[in-house]
């Protein structure tokens, strides 16, 4: 937890030490870093998962899905960086690294490193996708939609997450996961 202007304070210690009673707590000076790196993992996974019906140790062994991950999490990246946030790395990657290579350098990296960090994860289903198996609205929205929307105000592209949130928005409520719903997507990598 932490400030919004990322100072240190005597009331971000104090919530953090009464927070430590139920889970473990921290102060962070990087807030918004530390949302937007958890952000980009979200809009890598969320949707994909969501949608195809695959869980959350699935997406990253599916190369073709996690080259969607890697365009996704390069657009969140871009946007993130554009509003001038430090980001952290993901499952051990740079959002550098996922930039280059969304833009075709480096691949193989860090597909084996998605693959590596996933490999240690349970079954679980991420919560957008735990919203389409459960027939609710699902968060897309606050998600990739997000990334769209502040990505349009900076002049950041982010094809990716735009698709991906017509795709969602398309299906509307109560649709049945498929990995056929990542088709437009993969279609977009060509």
């Amino acid at each position: 937890m932490g400030e919004h202007d990322g100072s240190n304070t005597a009331r971000a210690q104090r919530i953090a030490e009464c927070l430590t009673c139920v889970a473990p707590a921290e102060v962070t000076t990087d807030l918004w870093g530390n949302r937007w790196s958890k952000l980009m993992v979200n809009c890598m996974a969320n949707a994909l998962a969501g949608l195809s019906g695959y869980g959350t140790a699935e997406v990253p062994t599916i190369p073709e899905i996690t080259r969607l991950a890697i365009q996704l999490g390069a657009e969140t990246a871009r946007v993130a960086l554009g509003l001038g946030h430090d980001l952290h790395p993901v499952a051990g990657v740079s959002p550098y690294r996922f930039i280059d290579a969304a833009e075709g350098r480096k691949v193989e990296e860090v597909l084996k490193a998605l693959r590596n960090a996933g490999s240690g994860g349970g079954e679980g289903v991420p919560s957008l996708g735990q919203d389409v198996r459960k027939k609710r609205r699902t968060e897309i929205a606050y998600l990739n939609g997000h990334v769209s929307e502040t990505g349009r105000q900076l002049g950041i592209p982010t094809p990716f997450n735009d698709r991906i949130v017509a795709i969602v928005e398309d299906l509307g409520i109560g649709f049945e996961c498929d990995p056929a719903h990542l088709v437009p997507l993969q279609e977009m990598l060509s």
